[in-house]
């Protein structure tokens, strides 16, 4: 039996420098000592024989493994070669002691088949990956949804998923004729549930749509008013949407007082972060409260998600635009001679300082969601405390009786000049109003 191996043994050998002459290169083996055994007698071990019949590619596998080698090709290489399991070499438990039994190839061997399954495995994901619906920041309003895909709280029935529609944020089953009862202060109005004390399009009853132009005001009863300043106190709620720079939450803070102090009845005012409020996408900006809530920012679209998704969405009437670096315009949406947005006052940038400012006041209703926004904010902070000062100190005393004759627009756009330095704005201080608007 050792004859028969050392035979084979030498046959290969032979095969192997024949081989290596139609290389480059020269290949040394070691010399062969035909008294030792160069089959282990036991099948548990790997034999010099299956090593060799293994093929070339293993023993380059092999050679690479030694650091003392140069086999032209770097570390990574090496250890990406080391990773391949190698073929099975242990012969069946049936196989003969003759160790010139026939081991399976390194193509017929199960590593293969492994890989080849792998490789079907990871072509399915992607193709599945590829095929998903959009996701809940594509579909929804509020980019959130829940586990039936629903989109939490909704604002249109197409946030809704199978034959369930909008009702009053949340997505349910339609009501009315076959359909279910409505819970709670919730009233049936073509299919939904949906709270009259507050929805523009059911504002107090169902038959009554508040106009592109008007709000759902419910401080008392519900009716619809127009989107104007002197109508901000007509609400039961409001949210004021802190955006971290202490400025602009100290003036977001001044607007608040000002509202508990003079709106009457008194409506529920809470501050947030907005980046933690439920009012908005945390995201874009977009509006979420619906009607009867009154949203507040202090601040421009630099720093206020709010300003910049009404603003970017062409939902308000005014905004800014700079060129970063010297100029700033503030517009209105149509009314130049072209057909485009009219310029109302251009600010040379270097200008602005801690005493002379330019400020936007404007109320603008969202139209998907019904919700009332009051935004106020100059080119810096300083200017966004003025708007702050004069909105509480002017504006809102001056709208808070039953007949109004003052600040009957939307939109209104002052310069302010301080009368003292950049002390902080006062009375004193000059406000000239530059443009105003519906």
């Amino acid at each position: 039996m050792r004859r028969a191996g050392r035979r084979v043994g030498a046959v290969i050998l032979s095969l192997l420098v024949s081989l290596a002459g139609c290389s480059d290169d020269s290949v040394e083996f070691p010399a062969i000592d035909a008294g030792s055994d160069v089959v282990a007698e036991t099948g548990s071990d790997v034999s010099a024989d299956v090593a060799a019949e293994a093929g070339r590619a293993d023993a380059r596998a092999d050679i690479s493994s030694d650091p003392s080698v140069d086999t032209g090709r770097d570390t990574a290489d090496r250890a990406e070669a080391r990773v391949d399991v190698p073929p099975d070499t242990t012969p069946p438990d049936d196989a003969p002691d003759d160790p010139t039994v026939d081991v399976p190839g390194p193509e017929d061997s199960t590593p293969d088949a492994v890989a080849d399954t792998a490789l079907d495995v990871d072509d399915g994901s992607r193709d599945a990956v590829s095929e998903e619906p959009p996701t809940c920041a594509a579909r929804c309003a509020s980019g959130v949804c829940d586990m039936n895909g629903d989109c939490t709280p909704c604002v249109r029935d197409d946030e809704c998923t199978g034959a369930r529609v909008c009702n009053a944020g949340t997505c349910g089953p339609r009501c009315g004729d076959g359909g279910v009862a409505c819970s709670g202060n919730l009233v049936c109005c073509t299919d939904h549930c949906v709270d009259i004390t507050r929805d523009p399009q059911h504002c107090g009853a169902c038959t009554t749509n508040c106009g592109a132009t008007q709000f759902c005001g419910n401080a008392s009863t519900p009716v619809c008013k127009d989107n104007l300043l002197r109508n901000i106190c007509n609400i039961k709620k409001a949210t004021f949407l802190l955006n971290g720079l202490s400025a602009d939450d100290t003036s977001s803070n001044m607007l608040k007082t000002a509202i508990a102090a003079l709106c009457v009845p008194l409506p529920v005012l809470t501050s947030v972060d907005q980046t933690m409020s439920t009012a908005i996408n945390t995201t874009t900006g977009q509006p979420l409260a619906g009607g009867g809530e009154l949203l507040v920012a202090a601040g421009g679209d630099s720093t206020q998600r709010l300003v910049r998704y009404l603003e970017t969405s062409r939902t308000s009437s005014v905004y800014n635009e700079s060129d970063g670096a010297t100029v700033l315009e503030f517009k209105r949406r149509g009314g130049a001679p072209d057909g485009g947005d009219a310029v109302l006052q251009a600010v040379t940038l270097s200008t602005i300082s801690a005493s002379h400012d330019f400020f936007l006041v404007y109320v603008v209703k969202e139209p998907i969601s019904g919700t009332l926004s009051l935004v106020v904010y100059g080119i810096d902070s300083p200017g966004t405390r003025a708007g702050a000062f004069y909105f509480a100190n002017v504006i809102l005393p001056n709208v808070v009786d039953a007949d109004v004759a003052t600040f009957t627009q939307a939109w209104y756009l002052y310069e302010w000049t301080s009368a003292d330095a950049g002390a902080g704005p006062s009375m004193a201080d000059t406000f000239r109003e530059v443009a105003a608007g519906l």
